[in-house]
């Protein structure tokens, strides 16, 4: 089981190196900065509190607190204090950061779809169907968000 898990992070994080790669590449921005802006998306015009979008992304408020800064001043994210609690701040996508993020989605999905173009439909189904009974430590709240 060990071998496996090897395995599977190994793949897993060459995978991931490559997209943050390509990203910077094509769009100077990293897969942490990606995936917080589709999360931003996701939720669209309502936008997510600090503390909703460190749980949306699965890291700490600190990581939240150190992607935020430049974004917003790459006018991709604004930044807001919540109208009904003054003490928290609302994080949204700039109509910039919508568009930029919709031609870095295009982009990701073809270069994943490039890394997976080798299995037939079948084999994929069988990927997927493993993947799926492999048990994560996840909250309810996080698996609910995770299957939308």
């Amino acid at each position: 089981m060990l071998r496996l898990w090897i395995e599977l992070l190994g793949r897993s994080n060459a995978i991931k190196k490559d997209l943050d790669a390509r990203l910077r590449s094509e769009f100077g921005q990293s897969l942490s900065r990606f995936d917080l802006l589709s999360a931003l998306h996701r939720v669209g015009p309502d936008g997510l509190r600090a503390s909703e979008l460190s749980q949306f992304l699965l890291v700490t408020d600190g990581a939240t607190s150190q992607l935020t800064p430049p974004l917003i001043r790459e006018g991709l994210v604004e930044r807001e204090p919540c109208p009904n609690d003054r003490r928290s701040v609302l994080f949204r996508l700039t109509p910039q950061g919508s568009a930029l993020f919709e031609r870095m989605a295009d982009r990701h999905r073809e270069w994943v779809c490039e890394r997976f173009e080798g299995f037939s439909e079948d084999e994929v189904g069988v990927l997927l169907a493993l993947a799926r009974r492999i048990e994560a430590p996840l909250s309810r709240q996080a698996r609910e968000r995770a299957a939308a």
